[in-house]
């Protein structure tokens, strides 16, 4: 089967980063359960700070393809601010946890090159489908339980219309 390179700069940034979340909130995991007590606090300070940065750049001259990359990247990491709030709110420090098994997540596969979404038992091969460079709406968390809905619906080959 012929998979589709991604067509847009922005979908592979998107992707990568999102890649690259999943991994180090899971590693905060990992040592909270090792015994480093601030390691999710440390994680939050650190997702504020990429954030604070990205909003920086948006002051800068950026071209309009650039402003809208920013802008894309400054939604999701405000998102993924506020899940990890949540994750520590309520105590969801290890990756098994409910409040983060039911998060969307995208995960590179270095033994077969894929990058794949899951969503607590689903797991689905990322196809590249062409998103643009377009602006993103907002996530809340009536967006993260329709990310539950939808991929439970076609993980049990029910069929999902937005």
């Amino acid at each position: 089967r012929k998979v589709e390179e991604p067509n847009d700069a922005a979908q592979v940034i998107l992707l990568v980063a999102a890649f690259f979340f999943v991994n180090e909130i899971e590693t905060a995991m990992d040592e909270f359960q090792g015994g480093k007590a601030d390691a999710m606090d440390l994680q939050l300070n650190k997702v504020k700070h990429q954030l604070e940065a990205l909003v920086k750049i948006t002051r800068t001259k950026l071209t309009a393809g650039e402003r809208k990359r920013a802008m894309c990247m400054i939604t999701l990491d405000a998102h993924s601010r506020d899940m990890l709030e949540k994750l520590i709110r309520e105590k969801a420090t290890y990756t098994s946890h409910f409040a983060w098994m039911s998060q969307l997540k995208q995960r590179y596969v270095p033994e077969s090159k894929d990058a794949r979404i899951e969503i607590l038992n689903a797991s689905f091969m990322y196809d590249y489908e062409y998103l643009g460079n377009g602006a993103r709406l907002v996530v809340t968390p009536l967006t993260d339980r329709i990310y539950v809905t939808a991929t439970q619906a076609l993980h049990l080959c029910m069929g999902c219309a937005p």
